[in-house]
């Protein structure tokens, strides 16, 4: 047993030292390379030539830009175009080749946008690029033979050598106003009949939807007034899209109300630059173009015609010759001194009837406080006409030399659906030798459920 120990040990012994001297036999091996050798990091290190590949595919057309240019000045601004309005942008395009040269429409970014191309003469090219280099949102003014190119390879046009083309993006925007469209077309160019040399081409053109008019501010308060007096408010209607606005104000149905009279004058350039600078700081990156103030006088009485007692809503209209439809302007809230107290203060002279189930309705009492001598009569010139009114004295008086009167508002259910009308109103009667008529403008949204 000892001898078999002594031999394990001795084998061990050597296979230890055997491997000692391996490794000092690599590592030995190893720096002589690297002190002797040639520096083999430093050929790794040397730069390979790079040989000209003359079947690389060569450069066939130039746009002059990719991406519409509205203002050379501010590369952000976007124009505003109308709902419904046509409007086109143009993108220049040279031949960089000595070959002949086929020009398509491979797709565009939704239907309400199509694509022209025209040769031009190298003067006129030139004349033109220079043009919208300098005023790039202004419509450029030549003449050229257009060609229609249709989404596909179905129709292409002919670019020959080194010649020069004006490409036509033109759209009609049907998005709502205050939607930003980028109206894009992807057009390709190639040798006749070598697909396999194809280059492609992405043209875009933001531009943003808008009102062809704009108002401030939105609504303007007259009042209270007094029998026989009169008041100034005014505002300002301008356009992004019109260079003129020759307005007329008019109410929905086209006429002029008899206690309203409305002057109109355009604003001047200092005006023109204040309102531009105040939309500024209000974030509002729109152009004005063109502006007018409008002065609105309100007379409670005038030439025989009486404003009712109470508050009266209405919007004003805008007329321009050159459109068919009239658009509401600011809304206008007259409040006319009455002898009758509408509710608490907080309710501001109206009925409010809150959120209620348009399938179940809603029925409310007010209170309305009058002098003992004044009497109260219910009409029917309701609006909507689909309002009940009940209108009665409570007997339980609680102010002295006052008379309490209660009015039951009731909307049946099913006959109303969202928000009430601006021009929602019950109309009271106040009898006597010359009888006045009282307004109490109404509010509250039907809902449903």
């Amino acid at each position: 047993m000892a001898t078999s120990r002594t031999q394990s040990e001795k084998t061990n012994f050597t296979s230890v030292v055997a491997t000692a001297l391996i490794f000092v036999v690599v590592v030995g091996a190893v720096t002589w390379v690297v002190q002797y050798m040639p520096n083999y990091r430093s050929a790794e290190r040397k730069s390979t030539p790079i040989t000209k590949n003359d079947n690389a595919p060569k450069e066939l057309v130039a746009f002059n830009r990719a991406t519409a240019t509205w203002d050379a000045n501010d590369p952000d601004y976007v124009k505003e175009y109308e709902r419904g309005s046509r409007g086109h942008y143009d993108f220049f395009v040279e031949s960089k080749v000595d070959e002949a040269l086929e020009f398509g429409l491979f797709r565009t970014s939704c239907d309400c946008t199509s694509l022209e191309f025209a040769l031009l003469p190298r003067a006129e090219w030139d004349r033109l690029t220079q043009e919208q280099a300098a005023t790039p949102g202004k419509a450029l003014d030549f003449t050229a033979t257009w060609t229609k190119l249709e989404p596909g390879e179905t129709k292409l046009a002919s670019l020959p050598a080194a010649s020069q083309a004006v490409v036509r993006i033109t759209w009609n925007g049907k998005k709502e106003s205050g939607s930003r469209l980028r109206l894009g077309v992807e057009v390709f160019a190639q040798p006749n009949g070598e697909i396999s040399r194809r280059v492609f081409q992405r043209l875009e053109v933001p531009v943003v939807m808008a009102m062809h008019m704009m108002f401030e501010p939105s609504r303007l308060y007259f009042g209270p007034l007094a029998p026989m007096d009169k008041q100034v408010g005014d505002f300002t209607v301008w356009s992004a899209t019109r260079d003129r606005l020759d307005v007329r104000c008019v109410d929905k149905d086209e006429k002029v109300h008899p206690n309203f009279e409305f002057e109109t004058r355009p604003l001047s350039t200092l005006e023109l630059q204040q309102l531009q600078a105040s939309l500024k700081e209000k974030k509002n990156l729109s152009r004005v173009l063109s502006a007018t103030r409008v002065k609105v006088t309100v007379h409670e009485q005038r030439n025989g015609s009486f404003l009712h007692q109470g508050v009266y809503q209405q919007s004003v209209y805008m007329k321009l010759p050159e459109d068919e439809e009239i658009t509401p302007g600011p809304l206008m809230i007259v409040t006319v001194k009455s002898d009758v107290e509408v509710g608490a203060a907080e309710d501001r002279g109206m009925l409010d009837l809150k959120s209620f189930s348009s399938l179940s309705g809603v029925s409310k009492r007010f209170v309305l406080w009058t002098e003992n001598n004044v009497e109260l009569e219910s009409t029917k010139d309701h609006v909507p006409s689909y309002i009940e009114v009940k209108l009665g004295k409570d007997k339980l008086q609680t102010r002295a030399g006052k008379t309490k009167w209660i009015l039951q508002v009731t909307v049946p259910g099913g006959v109303a659906g969202g928000a009430f009308p601006e021009n929602s109103v019950i109309i009271l009667r106040i009898p006597g030798n010359s009888p006045r008529y009282l307004r109490i403008p109404v509010v509250g949204t039907a809902a449903q459920g």
